[in-house]
């Protein structure tokens, strides 16, 4: 039956060029794409040239196309048109199945057959392989069930439908037809170098067998300017069958026959359990040639793929850069075939550089691969970026500078560069272009830079990179850094710039701070500043900003006022490898040289200063000063204490221990790291109580100088006056009264009378001693004071002495004992010896007198002795 009439694949398809792959020109073979991937489930829908009939139309042209600029506003294109398609052999016999009959072109995937090289050599996705993840089978795998076909390039034609096997048409069929290929960019046209042909699916030669041998042929058709060249070869290694290139018609025809059947049938393979990888396929090269006749013949199906050579080189640095393309047209060497020859035998073709190019070398690239390394392109083919040779540790300039490039050339041609000098990621046409250059005879050309005053350091070991692009063409205008010309080439470069940098840090030693946070770096500001010009400014810490060669002056300053607890103690100026810039004294900070390249970063360390401690002691009773204490501090500094001693002298230098303030009863304590201090008096001065309060000092960023609000007073000890008044006899004389009066100061006068009681608590006069006789005056305070007898005891004689006692700092907080004072009794009275009145009388009022005296005095001791007596029951 005739199969129905089918639409073959129509419009524009993307070019297609191969991602994965053994093959050498990946990059440079632009393979003919005749449908979409996948292929319809209907094979009618994949056919590509009929009849004029129910196969389809008799003349189809393909167009493949691709963009080279980001805009895609430069559109190349590739056409090719098909048409003369004959089926030569129909109606022949054809050994398993029905005479040959008439059959399309069909669209075909290679790698669908085990034994397929070309999908080995060039690929998307993958080539062909087994379930098992390997090329080759191993084990009980068989085909088709264990076989998967990852090939995404739907580059074969095919002499018919081969998913029919020998119940289809095309089956045994050879086949013919011609193709005629062009290229423009934007219309306007575009050389090409010549057509590719390659074995798309395995061949045999079967015909000692009595079938056909299976081949794939081309016949240039524009004359004898053809120059044939192998440029892949593949086939299983172990595989004894390699592939002739059969020359003949004058050389204007080439055909590729194996000299036998195909590597998967070799070492006992068969169709079920194919052996090795396949092959053996060749990929042939037209060179001077874009219009051929194209025959194929298959023992059941064969299949050819069809490329195209269009010279595109791209650059490859990263996408923000631009899309930047050219146009060239390569010479090849080696690989020809001018007699008939083994294909495997013979030095494979290389692509070698056009007239107008850089450096040495040159190959072609499907499309742009943007990478970090400006190197994407330098994986497939040859590493063609030769015309640069970059200084080893980069380029090294600073702002304003110039900066000059030679670059190796091969004219005619103009040649510009461009520097990302501020590193935005594009190239600034403006501020970035070096001057064009021609390409001299000798093969050279400089290229000069003005430094833009925005450069920024990039170096790739210090995370950050730049790029340097380098174009020649000879086509007429300027050189822009993205686009395409139409001769010529493109290198990119990842590229070093160093200029001199300078960074400023601020770090705080805070070994003083204790538990105290330390001020934080960003309350300093810090400039550097040149010929009186500040250059780079920033709170705690600067960025690493470009900067001249030249001196600069490296300052901080504060609108803390917590700063002041911090001292500037070294400004240290270093290089990322440890060397160390001389600096020289600044006010407020340092100067330091920058020179050439040098990447410097200096930091500014401040560290918090001590603190001290102050305070003061006076006499509590008059507010002088008071000499002769001993405290105890305790905090930071001093976490177990220490004892600070008053230093007392006449000068501060003579003060040797903690406290270092020469004045009396003025206490400092320097040295003090931050934090909360507690100060407690040990020893007071002889006469002094010891004060019992603790006092908290507290040194911080607010308050370095840390002193108690008042001075600390010590109180004066009272002290005690004790005396004792006897009879005659010794025997204690109560109800004597005294006065005691101080008289320096002068103060108010004491009446001390005598307490007679049963204890001291129940004495509530000045007297404090119960004793009769006995006295105890207590809480006197410093002074001299005056002892006078008031008034003494009945029957005795009243005291005029006057009894003095002084009490100070040697006898405060004692009691001072007087002693015992002794009163007379009253005596009898005169008896005249002459006149008046008689004897007599006197003795009788002597007598009488003398009865009373004896009989009061009697009654007293009675009271006395009673009084002790109760004392001791």
């Amino acid at each position: 039956a005739v199969p129905p009439a089918a639409a073959a694949p129509g419009g524009e398809l993307p070019a297609v060029y191969a991602t994965g792959g053994d093959g050498r020109f990946t990059d440079a073979i632009q393979w003919l794409q005749w449908s979409d991937y996948p292929l319809a489930a209907n094979a009618e829908d994949n056919t590509v040239l009929g009849y004029g009939d129910q196969y389809g139309s008799a003349t189809r042209t393909i167009t493949n196309y691709r963009y080279l600029d980001d805009a895609q506003t430069l559109k190349l294109t590739t056409t090719c048109t098909l048409s003369g398609l004959v089926t030569e052999n129909v109606g022949q016999a054809n050994g398993d199945a029905g005479p040959v009959q008439r059959a399309p072109l069909v669209a075909t995937v290679p790698g669908k057959w085990a034994g397929d090289a070309l999908d080995n050599l060039y690929n998307v996705g993958g080539p062909g392989h087994w379930s098992d993840g390997q090329i080759a089978r191993s084990g009980n795998l068989t085909y088709p069930g264990d076989y998967v076909n990852d090939n995404r390039m739907v580059i074969g034609l095919s002499n018919g439908f081969a998913d029919r096997g020998n119940a289809g048409v095309g089956y045994g069929s050879r086949m013919s037809f011609d193709m005629q290929c062009s290229a423009s960019l934007n219309g306007e046209e575009v050389p090409l170098s010549g057509l590719v042909l390659a074995d798309a699916e395995a061949s045999s030669a079967h015909s000692p067998k009595g079938y056909r041998d299976e081949w794939v042929q081309a016949t240039a058709t524009q004359g004898s300017d053809t120059s044939w060249r192998v440029l892949d070869a593949y086939k299983d290694s172990s595989c004894p069958v390699t592939t002739q290139a059969v020359v003949s018609n004058g050389g204007d025809t080439v055909q590729l026959l194996p000299t036998g059947e195909e590597c998967v049938y070799q070492n006992g393979g068969r169709y079920s359990r194919p052996e090795g990888t396949g092959g053996p396929g060749t990929v042939l090269f037209m060179q001077g040639s874009t219009e051929a006749r194209i025959s194929m013949q298959g023992r059941g199906y064969s299949a050819v793929a069809l490329g195209l050579v269009v010279g595109t080189d791209f650059g490859d640095a990263p996408a923000s850069y631009g899309r930047a393309s050219s146009l060239f047209q390569p010479t090849w060497t080696g690989g020809r075939i001018t007699r008939t020859t083994d294909a495997f035998a013979v030095d494979q073709a290389t692509m070698s550089a056009s007239d107008t190019r850089l450096g040495a070398g040159i190959d072609s690239e499907g499309d742009q691969k943007f990478s970090t390394g400006a190197n994407g392109d330098d994986y497939s083919g040859i590493d063609d970026e030769d015309g640069v040779a970059l200084p080893a540790g980069g380029i090294e300039t600073e702002p304003g500078g110039s900066y000059t490039q030679q670059v190796s050339c091969t004219g005619p041609g103009r040649i510009a560069g461009w520097v990302d000098w501020n590193r935005n990621g594009r190239f600034d046409e403006s501020t970035e272009k070096s001057a064009e250059r021609s390409c001299s005879a000798s093969g050279s050309a400089t290229l000069s830079w003005t430094v833009p005053d925005d450069v920024v350091r990039s170096v790739a070991d210090e995370g950050a990179t730049s790029y340097l692009r380098v174009r020649i063409t000879n086509d007429a205008g300027p050189l822009r850094a993205t686009g395409n010309t139409r001769t010529g080439e493109v290198e990119d470069y990842a590229v070093d710039v160093r200029v001199p940098t300078l960074r400023l840090v601020k770090d705080v030693d805070a070994a003083h701070v204790a538990d105290d946070q330390p001020l934080a770096p960003d309350s300093w500001t810090l400039t550097a500043a040149a010929d009186g010009r500040d250059v780079l400014s920033g709170q705690g810490s600067t960025a690493e900003t470009v900067v001249r060669p030249g001196r600069y002056t490296v300052t901080e300053s504060s609108d803390d006022p917590r700063a002041q607890a911090y001292e500037l103690t070294d400004v240290e100026c270093t290089t990322p490898d440890g060397q160390q810039l001389t600096t020289g004294d600044a006010d407020g900070g340092a100067t330091v040289d920058l020179t050439g390249h040098d990447r410097v970063t200096c930091t500014l360390t401040n560290a918090a200063r001590q603190g001290s401690a102050t305070w003061s002691k006076i006499d509590g009773a008059d507010g002088r000063p008071l000499g002769g204490t001993v405290w105890t501090l305790t905090g930071p500094s001093h976490p177990d204490g220490t004892d600070v001693e008053d230093c007392v002298a006449d000068d501060a230098a003579a003060c040797t221990g903690p406290d270092t303030d020469p004045g009396e009863g003025a206490f400092t304590v320097a040295g003090l790291d931050w934090g909360h201090y507690a100060l407690k008096e040990k020893s007071a001065p002889q006469g002094y109580g010891l004060n019992p309060n603790t006092y908290i000092l507290t040194v911080n960023d607010s308050s370095l100088e840390a002193s108690l609000d008042q001075a600390v007073p010590d109180d004066r000890k009272d002290a005690a006056v004790k005396w004792s008044k006897t009879a005659a006899d010794g025997s204690p004389l109560g109800e004597s009264t005294w006065t005691l009066t101080p008289t320096d100061p002068a103060g108010v006068a004491m009446t001390v009378e005598d307490c007679r009681a049963d204890s001291a608590d129940d004495c509530t006069g000045p007297d404090k001693d119960p004793a009769a006789g006995g006295f105890l005056v207590e809480g006197l305070t410093w002074g001299d004071y005056e002892l006078k007898e008031k008034s003494a005891p009945a029957g005795y004689v009243l005291s005029k002495d006057v009894h003095g006692v002084r009490i100070g700092a040697a006898n405060a907080g004692t009691t001072i004992d007087l002693g015992s004072f002794t009163n007379a009794m009253h005596g009898s009275p005169t008896i005249p010896l002459t006149g008046g009145r008689g004897a007599q009388l006197f003795l009788l009022l002597g007598g009488a007198l003398l009865g009373v005296g004896a009989g009061t005095a009697a009654v007293r001791r009675r009271r006395v002795r009673a009084s002790a007596e109760n004392r001791s029951a």
